[in-house]
């Protein structure tokens, strides 16, 4: 189905890598007619990647966005309001990994992660909501993760900080349904992004065994993969979805 974006307004965060999710997800959205504000700290990044997919003919623009400064919040959404004259999606996608476990993970690397995380989608949606009302309705995609579902070793700030999103999801979700705002959070499993492969396995084969044992697809997912379900948690064809989690993840929430 063509023009599934149509007339709709989102703002991405964490879309400056031209390889990475954000990237995808502001492409796809452009193309189903959407108008999107992708944010990021990389700056040099972003632009490049806004400009690119403005080259394509695709509405498109980039701003600087620290997820966890609330005021940085307030000028992405004034951006986009001002822009495009409305916000009506909100993808909360920045993040990055941490592998350090209990034993190891340092106050700095704990802090970084809450921040990014849990910090960072909390004061999206917190801020997000006035801009979002103002549109008679919305959809809040919120990515967390298949360890913020079933854990892992090792990785605990991580974990902690992906399992808050989806308690967050779902509290938002109850909260925002009298305004017509629906929240739902998507749980990516290994996805071919540079915080996978600039994460210690560049070498994606030194996956396979993990792949064999708990993937029952037994592949890393590109982008568009998961980028496919946050244009159906955006778009009207989700108008009564709110408050889940949706496992993208080859079969790894199978057990």
């Amino acid at each position: 189905m063509a023009g599934r974006m149509e007339g709709k307004v989102a703002l991405i965060s964490g879309g400056g890598h031209p390889e990475g999710q954000g990237a995808s997800h502001a492409e796809v959205i452009a193309r189903e007619g959407g108008k999107v504000v992708i944010s990021d700290i990389q700056d040099d990044l972003g632009e490049a990647t806004a400009a690119a997919l403005a080259a394509k003919g695709l509405d498109v623009v980039y701003t600087h966005l620290d997820v966890t400064d609330a005021d940085q919040w307030d000028a992405a959404i004034r951006l986009a309001e001002e822009r495009f004259g409305r916000l009506d999606v909100l993808v909360n996608n920045a993040g990055l990994e941490s592998r350090p476990s209990i034993i190891d993970c340092s106050d700095a690397e704990w802090n970084l992660q809450i921040g990014v995380h849990q910090t960072g989608t909390f004061l999206g949606m917190r801020q997000a909501v006035p801009a979002l009302k103002r549109a008679g309705r919305g959809a809040i995609v919120n990515l967390t993760s298949i360890y913020g579902i079933d854990g892992a070793n090792g990785f605990i700030a991580y974990i902690a900080a992906k399992a808050a999103v989806i308690g967050m999801t779902k509290s938002a979700a109850h909260t925002l349904a009298d305004d017509n705002i629906r929240v739902n959070a998507i749980a990516p499993g290994l996805i071919r992004t540079p915080m996978l492969t600039e994460g210690g396995t560049r070498d994606l084969a030194v996956l396979q065994p993990l792949l064999e044992r708990k993937f029952p697809l037994k592949w890393v997912a590109d982008p568009i993969d998961i980028t496919h379900g946050v244009v159906y948690l955006a778009s009207e064809e989700s108008r009564y979805v709110t408050g889940i989690v949706l496992p993208i993840d080859g079969g790894f929430s199978a057990g």
